[in-house]
């Protein structure tokens, strides 16, 4: 029946033959076209469907079987809702489409016209059509995309567009040309870190799992996600689900595992549903199940939802939680390469770090080395919120600036207060001053990168409300098993509160100090172990917490 990388480009002819026949408008022909609704979370919050349904009957009026995808966000989302005509040449996006002018702004769209009061760019660098290009959009044009390739330029719910995009072929190449330690040798020597905020080499993990003894062998993804400020995940799952199940098959390969679960934050509900559309259409195709692709490698994947919680972030609470306990987490050693679901070897990736594999095993280790920095290889994703002009996605090559992130891509400070501090990281993240927005952006820098939040607080922020809001929220997700994170986060938030009401004698930054520092080093997982960046940060680099004028 042929190797895997022939099933591979059968299913890809066969996608190919499914492609939407083409159209006619005003004489010019719509090979294939499509247009695509940026209907994620962002786009759905302001009316993504509506403009959906309502580029459905404006089409049905003029005659055209043009079809209406509720694709995922390019990372604009702050011009949601995107409208992108696909298929006849270069890609063309228009922005901030309300349902009321929806219609009446079709006919523009299907000729890639201009759009009076409404940004439209091309996806490529040239100028055509009366519209500019990738240059002039300085959000995506100062981007490094290879995890967002596709995200808003596909159809999500239809494997046969993700085939059509060149989805598997990663996969399939790693079946018929690599056995898995020569996987886990061209990750292990592209540097690939992980996402999610620990930036442990991903290759390792697999090394590990495979080598342990005991069967099976688990892979988990942890999609958990659970920070305010945090959104990348989800953004990746909404808009291209398939390349995350294309990073775990090809993971799973390389580590021995026959078992996976795909864990989802229980509020990210798209997500949840594109993933389980994405899992049923990959298992029908044979790319799920026994004998993938006709190869001699099996697996199978579960798909979980859980209840919402932070601390389901920390790996072995994520597991307590799979086996159907409270999320508490696990003392460690031993570690989960070695006895973690059910006691046997377990790999644990974020959603983020399994989305770069295929990329790294279609273009090599030398390719993902050439891009970040010598200590720090690849790109990442930054979710850009707060008191900036155009929030959303960004992906950088590692070693960028906050300043590029904020001001280059970001447009900058929105309203007139001007930028006091960066909140990098999330909730157990750590406040950014002014005068270190130029200090490279690297996992283990000054400023720990978290899994990749940057919320920019303006002038009238007050940055003692910041912090207890920060603690607090740590307070209330301690899973309470150890006694550092339980009672000292407690504390801390109530002398933080003090210090906003004025209560608090001076002696009090001393004792904030030497608490933060016994939580931070005492706690038993990360959470109790980050929550008091944010309060030391503030108390070292902005002396108005300690009552002292800037």
């Amino acid at each position: 029946m042929g190797t895997p990388q022939e099933r591979w480009r059968l299913l890809q002819g066969q996608a190919q033959a499914q492609e939407p026949p083409g159209t006619r408008l005003a004489g010019a022909r719509l090979a294939g076209a499509r247009l695509l609704v940026g209907a994620g979370s962002c786009g759905q919050a302001v009316g993504a469907l509506e403009v959906a349904a309502e580029l459905r009957v404006g089409l049905g009026k003029l005659g055209l079987r043009v079809p209406v995808v509720e694709a995922g966000c390019t990372g604009m989302c702050y011009g949601a809702v995107q409208v992108t005509l696909n298929g006849q040449g270069v890609p063309a996006t228009y922005s901030s489409i309300t349902p009321s002018e929806a219609a009446a702004a079709l006919a523009q769209i299907l000729k890639k016209a201009p759009l009076s009061s409404h940004e439209a760019f091309l996806w490529n660098p040239d100028s055509q059509t009366g519209l500019p290009g990738l240059p002039s959009i300085p959000f995506l044009w100062g981007q490094r995309r290879v995890v967002l390739e596709r995200c808003g330029l596909v159809d999500p719910g239809d494997i046969h567009d993700a085939l059509r995009h060149g989805a598997y072929g990663a996969l399939a190449r790693a079946l018929t040309e690599m056995d898995p330690p020569q996987v886990i040798a061209v990750v292990k020597e592209s540097g690939l870190l992980g996402r999610g905020g620990a930036y442990f080499p991903a290759a390792l993990k697999w090394e590990g799992c495979r080598a342990a003894r005991g069967e099976p062998k688990y892979l988990v993804v942890n999609a958990e996600e659970g920070e305010p400020g945090i959104f990348k995940d989800r953004h990746l799952m909404e808009g291209d689900p398939h390349k995350l199940l294309e990073g775990m098959l090809i993971a799973a390969y390389a580590a021995g595992s026959s078992r996976g679960f795909l864990f989802v934050n229980g509020e990210a509900k798209l997500s949840f549903e594109r993933l389980a559309r994405a899992l049923d259409q990959a298992r029908s195709l044979g790319l799920i199940g026994k004998r993938i692709l006709g190869s001699d490698f099996s697996f199978e994947v579960e798909l979980r939802q859980g209840a919402g919680g932070f601390v389901l972030g920390e790996e072995t609470a994520l597991l307590e939680c799979i086996e159907g306990r409270r999320a508490l987490p696990r003392v460690r050693p031993p570690f989960p390469v070695e006895s973690g679901l059910w006691g046997q070897p377990t790999v644990i990736n974020n959603v983020e770090t399994l989305a770069n594999v295929p990329a790294v095993i279609e273009r090599g280790a030398n390719w993902f080395q050439s891009l970040g920095t010598e200590k720090s290889r690849g790109t990442k994703l930054f979710g850009l919120s707060g008191n900036v002009a155009r929030p959303g996605i960004v992906e950088v090559e590692l070693g960028h600036t906050l300043r590029d992130l904020i001001f280059s891509l970001g447009g900058g400070v929105s309203g007139k207060a001007g930028l006091k501090a960066v909140l990098l990281g999330g909730p157990s993240g750590s406040l950014v001053p002014p005068q270190d927005l130029d200090l490279s952006l690297e996992p283990r820098g000054k400023f720990p990168l978290g899994s990749g939040g940057v919320v920019a607080l303006d002038g009238y922020r007050s940055i003692l409300d910041v912090v207890h809001t920060l603690i607090r929220f740590n307070t209330g997700e301690s899973c309470g098993k150890c006694t550092p994170c339980r009672e000292g986060t407690a504390r801390l938030s109530d002398m933080v509160a003090g210090l906003e009401k004025g209560r608090m004698p001076s002696t009090v930054f001393g004792e904030l100090e030497n608490l933060s520092e016994v939580v931070s080093l005492a706690s038993l997982c990360g959470l109790g172990q980050a929550a008091p960046y944010s309060v030391l940060s503030a108390l070292r680099y902005f002396p108005e917490t300690r009552g002292v004028s800037p």
